[in-house]
């Protein structure tokens, strides 16, 4: 499972400061659940300044299957 490299504004979100509280409002489809995963992996990427451990806590049922997906693809869990 891969994901979509974000476009235009996607990216916008993707490289908010690591410090900080932002919410992001969409449309449905606009790719929020997506660059929530991208985000998190970015925060938790040692090459990203005043990274550290990340965790994502969600109640979105799409965003829970697609972290499992990744998971599993990726980690092998």
């Amino acid at each position: 499972m891969a994901l979509p490299a974000p476009i235009g504004r996607q990216r916008d979100v993707l490289y908010l400061p690591t410090k900080g509280r932002f919410v992001v409002l969409g449309m449905a489809g606009s790719g929020k659940t997506t660059l929530a995963i991208l985000r998190s992996a970015f925060l938790a990427d040692p090459r990203t300044s005043g990274m550290g451990p990340t965790l994502l806590v969600t109640v979105n049922r799409a965003l829970v299957y697609a972290l499992e997906k990744l998971s599993r693809a990726f980690l092998g869990i």
